[in-house]
């Protein structure tokens, strides 16, 4: 008799209930917010959702995931790579950024292009540029006890992907939101600095460091971004 046999039989014969991981323990976007959608309405949705900025000049809300949700945000050396990046884009690249949280599998901005400027263009060497310098921190970095792991996913990852020749860190498809009018915007800026609060990780948004929501409540910020 099979273990879970087993273990039905020692139920009376009624199924055994899968266990369930305790709520904050995989950081995947928590119940979207918005609108009322479902958490797993919102990430069926998301593979339909062909990621195209059709006006490169207009306010963008943009996720960014991590492939497999692989939480490898969990260290301060990569979380640094990816603001320091965005740091890098407002300054040398065109970004106009308003707000953004970098969560432990994925990221969440609030962005436009400055005139004459491309946001695709941004976006695209934004994740080349992170996903080359992640893969090798995460090779550089002695404490990295995940390092065979890591490396054996988004090796895995990037061998499907033709647009890869080592390995793949963002998944190949951004949720891109074109943000039409002021509710938009306000949906959308509660939604991002809430991330982390719905995940547990602090009681109040402005406490959590990897995000924009410090500056909108008056506090100093990592990462100054121009208010909405």
């Amino acid at each position: 008799m099979g273990q879970v046999s087993r273990l039905a039989a020692a139920n009376g014969g009624h199924p055994v209930p899968r266990r369930q991981e305790p709520l904050g323990s995989r950081q995947q976007p928590c119940e979207y917010a918005i609108r009322g959608i479902a958490f797993n309405d919102y990430l069926k949705a998301i593979p339909l959702m062909a990621y195209s900025i059709r006006d490169q000049q207009a306010l963008y809300f943009l996720t960014f995931s991590v492939v497999e949700w692989v939480d490898i945000f969990t260290r301060p050396l990569y979380k640094d790579i990816v603001i320091d990046s965005l740091r890098f884009c407002q300054q040398r690249k065109g970004l106009e950024l308003f707000a953004f949280c970098l969560m432990t599998n994925h990221l969440h901005l609030i962005c436009r292009a400055e005139d004459g400027k491309a946001l695709s263009d941004i976006v695209r060497d934004f994740k080349k540029y992170t996903s080359r310098q992640l893969f090798e921190a995460i090779h550089l970095n002695q404490q990295e006890s995940r390092r065979t792991w890591l490396d054996w996913i988004f090796r895995s990852q990037g061998s499907f992907n033709s647009n890869n020749s080592t390995a793949q860190i963002w998944q190949q498809r951004s949720h891109g939101v074109e943000l039409r009018n002021e509710e938009m915007v306000q949906q959308r800026l509660h939604y991002t600095h809430q991330n982390p609060v719905r995940a547990g990780i602090c009681y109040r948004a402005e406490d959590y460091l990897y995000s924009s929501a410090s500056q909108y409540a008056g506090l100093e910020a990592l990462l100054p971004v121009t208010l909405l």
